[in-house]
């Protein structure tokens, strides 16, 4: 997976330090419409962009946000494993979502956003988390070319995203995408529909199953196995800035123990495992 491929696509870039702030203002005016964001902030541009705001920290931080030259368009990306995000994040994220909805809703607009975390497939893989360009650039084909950066940087990884029902799901497909699941998150969020882009390197072809049963919330059973590691993560080295996270549980899987500490199911092994290492 590379990042560098973006800068060569027809001036898409990722996002510089201190542009956040107009970049926010941007997606909050694009999609003033989409249903989601209605359900989040109402007709309040300034509620948006404090929603906007809040998700272009959290991905400057762990993940990817594409702009083009003139912040007319933008895209926000989370790496395999960032999702969902740990409670130190949500922490840091709290009062933003209390200034974009209100005290009151606090809770159930939690609980739908955890209802669309336990949807995402257990392959590993992207998220695509908001792609949008102002109305003042639209129709110049400045969407299609970011959505291309964005699957240039993801490179072999699979890649998954949410659209509301009805929305431009036919767009996503002339990139690869194919229809997933249906989410009905509750708490008045409208319904979203998934969509998943099989990575070259993924060990299975198809749309995954989704991470977790519909009833009782447990897993379905171990994943399926992942593409094989690089080689310093099977080596048993530490590469937090070089490598991915679903390339170290790559690695993971193959040690000793295999999935959560039992053994790989039958036709998944990989390699014969070598001898412990110390801090697997």
């Amino acid at each position: 997976m590379t990042t560098t491929q973006t800068s060569t696509i027809l001036g898409v870039r990722p996002m510089q330090s201190g542009e956040a702030p107009a970049v926010a203002r941007v997606l909050a005016t694009a999609l003033a419409d989409d249903p989601f964001i209605r359900w989040i902030a109402g007709t309040d541009h300034d509620r948006a962009t404090v929603w906007m705001l809040a998700g272009l920290r959290m991905a400057e931080r762990h993940g990817l946000v594409l702009v083009d030259e003139s912040l007319d368009g933008a895209a926000l990306l989370m790496p395999p494993g960032s999702l969902p995000l740990p409670a130190r994040e949500n922490l840091v994220l709290a009062p933003a979502l209390v200034r974009a909805v209100g005290v009151r809703r606090v809770p159930g607009v939690l609980r739908a956003l955890a209802a669309l975390d336990r949807a995402h497939p257990e392959t590993p893989h992207w998220t695509g988390l908001v792609l949008g360009v102002h109305p003042r650039a639209q129709g110049r084909g400045l969407g299609r070319r970011i959505i291309a950066a964005a699957l240039a940087a993801v490179g072999d990884d699979a890649a998954y995203l949410e659209v509301c029902e009805g929305g431009p799901a036919e767009l996503y497909a002339r990139f690869g995408f194919e229809a997933h699941a249906r989410v009905s998150p509750g708490h008045g969020a409208p319904v979203m529909a998934t969509m998943w882009r099989e990575g070259s390197g993924g060990a299975r072809a198809g749309p995954p199953p989704t991470t977790r049963a519909r009833c009782g919330g447990r897993p379905r059973g171990p994943p399926p196995m992942p593409a094989a590691p690089c080689a310093p993560c099977a080596g048993g080295a530490r590469t937090p800035r070089s490598c991915t996270p679903s390339c170290r549980r790559r690695a993971a899987w193959r040690r000793p123990g295999g999935w959560r500490g039992r053994a790989a199911p039958a036709g998944r092994s990989g390699p014969a495992p070598g001898p412990p290492r110390l801090g697997a």
